[in-house]
């Protein structure tokens, strides 16, 4: 299998901001992760556990404080702003709130050319067709602003936005968590058909174990920091070892897999 993203000994330490002085805080622990192509990751864990900052700083949007990620193949840390920016375009990102996520001031036509414009490729009509009709919303639309559309609609707009470019891997931070229960499994296999659709591999990032057994064929469990417990989410439902892992276990609530 291809590796799309590979993690090797990642620590992420945060100094106190405080002029009056404080202890480090490590957030991240020797982190040792790979993603491979085709294959949907779910990095599972209670909120403070260190899984958004892992997924920042594979979206470039944090610096880790050692160790190493290579997206591609490419160790990030030594790439020059233009190559990062080449990197960084196989890599695109869906909030967990649709409603921040767009800004307000811009139609949805103008939303989904930005990401076009700032890697400097030509965007045609055709090509917005495709992406509005692949997450369900009517090209008609793409004139209105935000505020017009339910939540679920702007989270088929974010996923709409983060397809634009192509790219190899999409990282969802809770994609669903601010939605309603009765959108959140139309969200949820709306990813799984432009998974298929556009040849996706998908890293979610979630407190809820229900929503990764949906989307993920492997998890990661953390914990404090650290990895806890990786492998199959059917092994692992079957016989959990963490004590993190049981405790998620334990609040198994409302969606039962059922992948289309």
């Amino acid at each position: 299998m291809k590796e799309l993203v590979r993690i090797e000994n990642l620590c992420k330490i945060y100094k106190p901001a405080s002029l009056f002085g404080g202890e480090n805080k490590e957030v991240l622990k020797n982190i040792n992760l790979t993603i491979y192509e085709g294959q949907n990751l779910g990095l599972l864990g209670p909120s403070g556990c260190g899984k958004t900052t892992l997924a920042k700083i594979i979206l470039g949007l944090e610096k880790e404080t050692s160790g190493k990620i290579f997206i591609l193949g490419k160790d990030i840390s030594t790439l020059n702003k233009r190559d990062f920016k080449k990197v960084r375009s196989q890599v695109q990102v869906v909030f967990q709130d649709p409603y921040s996520s767009l800004d307000p001031r811009m139609t949805i036509e103008q939303s989904l050319k930005e990401p076009f414009i700032i890697h400097d490729i030509k965007v045609q009509e055709k090509d917005l067709k495709k992406l509005v009709s692949s997450v369900g919303i009517s090209y008609n639309d793409i004139k209105k602003y935000p505020h017009e559309f339910s939540g679920g609609q702007r989270q088929r707009i974010c996923i709409a936005r983060a397809l634009a470019l192509k790219p190899k891997l999409i990282v969802l931070d809770e994609p669903v968590s601010s939605l309603d229960v009765s959108v959140q499994a139309q969200i949820l296999n709306l990813l799984l058909e432009v998974k298929k659709e556009y040849n996706l591999t998908l890293l979610l990032i979630s407190h809820d174990f229900a929503v990764c057994n949906f989307i993920c064929d492997n998890i990661a469990i953390m914990s404090k920091g650290s990895i806890e417990e990786f492998g199959e989410v059917s092994k692992i439902l079957k016989n959990p070892q963490g004590e993190q892992t049981k405790k998620l276990l334990a609040c198994l609530p409302r969606l039962q897999k059922e992948k289309v």
